[in-house]
């Protein structure tokens, strides 16, 4: 099921119940909409994380037939509440289930929001949301809200287009981690599973596909494969430099692998614009230019004098190339 040649049609932009910009809107940071939400197939929706809102990571809506499936809930409970509004609005079905692809907090932030769900994920992730604990540390804001006051700074005076995205993008995850402080309580997954499993409904079956530690440790994606539909949680980015670290590299390519062993046209990335089978192949060939880069800094080349693969030259994010680089040449050298 090739992605058709006109793409993926927006079913929804919503702030607070009103339509606002979307995707690449130059309106002004905190009214952008977490999520814009795209229907890949009937039933099954992208929620797509804008560049400056509050959403940070991609989500997934499933109908299920009688009930729902969220897959990851954002970085925020305010991105929390306007995917589950979408979700019970798109799907008529109240939210049964919640899925977390990996404990990171723009995957689990709006996890509160879904009282009545149960909240599923590998123990590992259910370990890592645990640990972190339920509230952000003053620290941790005091610090977002320092970055973020330079952040802005920088984007009031930036002309270039891309560093103004990524600026935005930035900013939203800042802005989201100071504005959330004093609602934000993590919640952590209740039921846990390391195999395989199944999610059945009257009109569709899902499975969730441990992968082990790649991107962080107990990443899950979501396979709908009579749909040919895969959400791949942090495992996949498609615009923009991943970050490392708190993964493993070689865990990381062979997940992909597993992920490439399934059948699916279409996929959902943890981070960026819906993608192909292709997609998991470049996010392994970036892996790899990582090792590579990793390895000639062991030999001696200066960190700062090796390039970023031209395939990945327009990705954003590219402070995190030289940080993914120190980390795996860090790792090598143990």
């Amino acid at each position: 099921m090739p992605i058709p040649s006109r793409g993926l049609v927006p079913v929804a932009c919503l702030v607070a119940g009103v339509l606002l910009g979307c995707r690449g809107t130059q309106s002004q940071p905190n009214e952008i909409a977490p999520y814009e939400i795209v229907e890949i197939v009937p039933g099954v929706y992208a929620a797509l994380a804008n560049i400056g809102g509050s959403g940070v990571g991609n989500a997934g809506i499933i109908n299920m037939g009688g009930s729902a499936i969220v897959y990851d809930t954002g970085l925020t409970p305010e991105a929390g509440r306007q995917l589950k509004e979408a979700a019970e609005r798109l799907t008529e079905n109240q939210i049964r289930f919640v899925i977390n692809s990996h404990y990171h907090d723009d995957h689990v932030g709006g996890n509160q929001v879904f009282e009545g769900s149960s909240f599923f994920s590998t123990s590992a992730t259910q370990q890592g949301v645990v640990a972190a604990g339920s509230r952000r540390s003053a620290e941790s804001v005091a610090a977002a809200q320092d970055q973020l006051s330079r952040v802005e700074d920088r984007l009031a005076e930036e002309s270039d287009p891309k560093a103004k995205r990524e600026l935005s993008l930035l900013a939203g995850h800042l802005r989201g981690i100071v504005d959330s402080k004093g609602e934000l309580e993590r919640q952590a997954p209740t039921v846990v599973y390391d195999t395989r499993l199944n999610f059945s409904g009257s009109i569709r079956r899902v499975k969730v596909v441990p992968t082990g530690t790649g991107h962080a440790e107990g990443d899950a994606a979501l396979w709908l494969e009579a749909d040919s539909v895969l959400f791949a949680g942090g495992l996949v980015t498609t615009d923009r430099h991943p970050e490392l670290a708190d993964g493993d590299l070689d865990g990381w390519i062979t997940a992909l692998d597993t992920l490439l062993t399934l059948g699916f046209d279409v996929v959902v990335p943890g981070h960026g614009p819906v993608g192909d089978r292709q997609s998991v192949v470049t996010m392994q060939e970036y892996l790899r230019a990582i090792d590579r880069a990793a390895q000639q800094a062991l030999d001696g080349t200066p960190l700062e004098s090796i390039p970023v693969d031209s395939a990945f030259s327009e990705w954003m994010l590219e402070v995190r190339f030289r940080e993914n680089v120190r980390f795996v040449k860090e790792k090598r050298r143990q």
